[in-house]
């Protein structure tokens, strides 16, 4: 007989189950008729399940109304039995007021006694062409999921139904050893509360999590870290968790490795400023007391030689007198730069004052400095400090590049801040593109206020347009 249909749908395994042995044998003509080589009968659901055990059909036809069980249930004992893609099942009824029944149930399809003229074949066929496809899509799915890089699972009811091989190794269980405990046992117990509240939330019709990293316990007494995105879904009735676990163990590591050099590195930088200020401190104790102190007795005692020195030699002597003048004043100038005594002495606000009038008095700029609010404020030294070198450095920046005519310096406690600004009508710059010229002298400055400004507990903000000016602004909590 020459049906025009493929091998592949004719050569398949079909079974009818009907406890009704004349209906079972009409289904088998019919779908004989029709070209089918391979149907087997049977009237014994017990013993139908066992065929199928033994050669895993393509297609079976299943009365609605067996004698001894119900077809459906009877079709979920198939399902249940199915290693992969569930057979297709097509429930035979007598009337068609039980279809959504069946289709909800799991059938693919429903036909209703007596069959029409090539009706039972066509939908064979069609439940068959259904099967093959959602094998090799199963096949696929299955291998693409047990192959994967990623980590998935399946939590039904608070337990791993599923976890594909990667899941497991990463845990280092079985499935079996994954199925018998609660999944909440593998998650490191610190993060538990956290994964019930998720649960709640979704259970509740909440947001899905995405990107969540939790700490589970691995067999051997280890931690990996997993980035977890997982949604609530409706399976058989049942709600159940699916989830895609990435491994970012290593990377945790390598966050924490970073974490803490940047910890010794910022331990580092501040030891380093303190050092820093220390030594200027100290050297500039040295010039004034030390190098200064020699310097005016050597001009004391040239003093004091001087009416002895012969007419000839006055002129050398009178340069001498004058190098030993410039000298002591350029020592001098150079502790002032180093550490200004007005800042141990007299505090921040004055230090502030004369920085502002000696740039004024050495550059020939208007320097307004303004203080506010400070009144009654102590400063720890460190702060003191930050605030007045980041102000030096800016005062200098002014000087040096931005080519201004006026410079505005202000000190400020308000709110329980402390703020420094100075701000000029120069040339400008592009700060973003300066703070990465690290091989400039600008962008170090600009490195150093910044790290000032943070070991200090504050944040400096630079603002800078080309042709307009720069403005520096350093914010400090004033009680740290």
């Amino acid at each position: 007989m020459n049906t025009g249909l493929p091998a592949s749908v004719l050569d398949a395994r079909i079974l009818v189950v009907d406890d009704h042995e004349p209906s079972a044998r009409l289904a088998e003509a019919s779908l004989g008729a029709a070209g089918h080589r391979f149907v087997t009968v049977s009237t014994d659901p017990a013993k139908a399940r066992e065929l199928h055990a033994r050669h895993a059909f393509d297609a079976v036809l299943v009365e609605l109304r067996l004698r001894d069980m119900d077809g459906l249930d009877f079709m979920r004992q198939l399902h249940a039995q199915s290693t992969d893609y569930p057979v297709p099942v097509i429930i035979v009824a007598a009337a068609i007021a039980h279809t959504d029944l069946a289709l909800c149930a799991g059938a693919c399809d429903f036909i209703v006694k007596p069959y029409r003229d090539g009706e039972l074949s066509a939908r064979v066929r069609n439940a068959i062409r259904l099967g093959h496809v959602g094998r090799e899509s199963h096949a696929r799915y299955h291998a693409l999921v047990e192959q994967s890089v990623a980590g998935i699972y399946i939590s039904t009811d608070g337990y791993f139904t599923y976890a594909n091989p990667r899941f497991r190794a990463w845990l280092g269980h079985s499935m079996q050893e994954l199925g018998s405990r609660p999944a909440i046992d593998f998650v490191v117990e610190s993060d538990r509360p956290r994964v019930l509240e998720m649960r709640r939330e979704r259970e509740a019709g909440g947001v899905d999590h995405s990107g969540e990293t939790l700490r589970f316990i691995r067999a051997n007494g280890g931690v990996v870290y997993l980035d977890v995105s997982a949604r609530m879904l409706v399976v058989d009735g049942r709600k159940s968790l699916f989830g895609v676990a990435l491994n970012v163990t290593d990377r945790h590591a390598a966050t924490q490795a970073l974490e803490a050099a940047n910890r010794r590195l910022d331990t580092l930088s501040r030891r380093l400023l303190d050092v820093q200020e220390e030594e200027r401190r100290t050297l500039a104790r040295e010039l004034h007391d030390e190098v200064g102190q020699s310097l005016v007795g050597l001009n004391i005692a040239l003093h004091r030689i001087e009416s002895g020195v012969e007419r000839s030699h006055r002129p050398i002597f009178s340069q001498c007198l004058e190098v030993t003048a410039m000298i002591h004043e350029q020592v001098r100038e150079m502790s002032v730069q180093l550490h200004p005594p007005h800042l141990d002495q007299l505090g921040l606000a004055d230090a502030l004052r004369w920085l502002a009038n000696r740039q004024a008095r050495m550059t020939g700029m208007a320097v307004e400095c303004t203080i506010s609010g400070m009144d009654g404020v102590r400063l720890a030294a460190s702060l003191q400090a930050a605030c007045y070198r980041i102000c030096q450095e800016a005062l200098s920046n002014a000087v040096r590049h931005s080519n201004a005519q006026r410079v505005i310096l202000e000190l400020q406690a308000a709110s329980g801040t402390v703020n420094v600004h100075v701000g000029d009508d120069g040339r400008g710059f592009d700060a973003e593109l300066r703070r990465r010229s690290h091989n400039t002298a600008p962008s170090l400055g600009l490195t150093s206020m910044e790290e000032r400004a943070r070991h200090a507990g504050g944040r400096l903000e630079i603002e800078s347009t080309p042709g307009v000016g720069t403005s520096v602004r350093a914010t400090f909590p004033l009680f740290p």
